[in-house]
């Protein structure tokens, strides 16, 4: 508008006539199959993969592998199945509050943990109540506006692996439902937090994974350039326990979390150092006539 003669405002400052990040299509990725043919699978990388602060010590030791391979049959969505939860991988669930109070869904697939996502510290959708009853374990991690969305990503991917690690036997596979008001935002952020870091994708694949099982996720700008953080976060970790540096040791693993939510000069988004605010000019100014 400010580039046309007849506008009232002209240019103070360049600027762009489009989008920083466009959004694009979330589209089938290839290296995961196709989900008209069935053969649409997530798989676990080779066993050398080294997974450092985001498993506990022997985690594959107790937890099978073959939990983490997943083909799931396709599935005709209708507009009522956002009111109840989809099973992501065979003990992984995503759905709404109302699935976490729902006591015959929660009795039926074994549910032995209630992760709520809340969008601020405080409202905790927690569906304790159920849980108390039931004999199911309960948390949170909170992705509110402005707070460091990376740590609790890393803290939800390891609540889920130590859940896995201290309930597993041969014979039984814990069963984690993820939830929040509505089960398409932020706990679907947190769930394809989980698949990127386990299955080393990006966060598109990642999303496309989780959007085949439950179509109406939606994630927001704000979280959605925070999972686009977090790929690199990952890839950082892995290329470092691969390396075989020391840094996910008993004591450095848990600062190596930690350190991600606790750094004050780390920004809340993306990691990168804040750097003091300075005004900057109005990007319009009146035109003189």
């Amino acid at each position: 508008m400010s580039r046309l003669e007849s506008s009232p405002y002209i240019r103070n400052e360049e600027y762009l006539a489009e989008p920083l990040f466009k959004v694009h299509d979330v589209l089938p990725p290839a290296h995961l199959g196709s989900p008209l043919n069935d053969e649409f699978a997530l798989e676990l990388p080779s066993q050398d993969t080294a997974y450092g602060e985001l498993v506990p010590d022997n985690f594959f030791e107790r937890v099978n592998r073959a939990w983490f391979q997943h083909r799931p049959e396709r599935q005709l969505w209708s507009y009522d199945m956002r009111r109840v939860a989809q099973q992501i991988l065979p003990f992984l669930w995503l759905g709404p509050i109302s699935s976490a109070l729902d006591r015959e869904f929660l009795q039926r697939e074994g549910i032995t943990l209630l992760l709520a996502v809340p969008f601020s510290n405080h409202s905790r959708p927690t569906g304790r109540r159920v849980a108390d009853e039931l004999g199911i374990e309960t948390d949170s991690v909170t992705l509110a506006d402005g707070q460091n969305y990376i740590y609790q990503y890393l803290r939800a991917v390891r609540r889920i692996n130590d859940h896995l690690f201290l309930h597993s036997t041969p014979t039984h596979m814990p069963k984690i439902l993820v939830f929040c008001e509505t089960g398409s935002d932020r706990s679907a952020a947190v769930v394809v937090a989980y698949i990127m870091a386990m299955y080393g994708l990006d966060w598109l694949s990642a999303r496309w994974a989780v959007s085949h099982r439950r179509l109406c996720v939606a994630i927001g700008e704000q979280i959605r350039q925070s999972l686009i953080s977090f790929e690199s976060i990952v890839a950082a970790k892995r290329d470092v326990a691969k390396a075989g540096v020391n840094s996910f040791g008993n004591n450095a693993r848990k600062r190596g979390i930690d350190a991600t939510g606790d750094d004050a000069d780390v920004d809340m988004m993306d990691g990168n150092t804040i750097t003091p605010f300075t005004p900057r000019p109005a990007p319009f100014i009146d035109r003189v006539l």
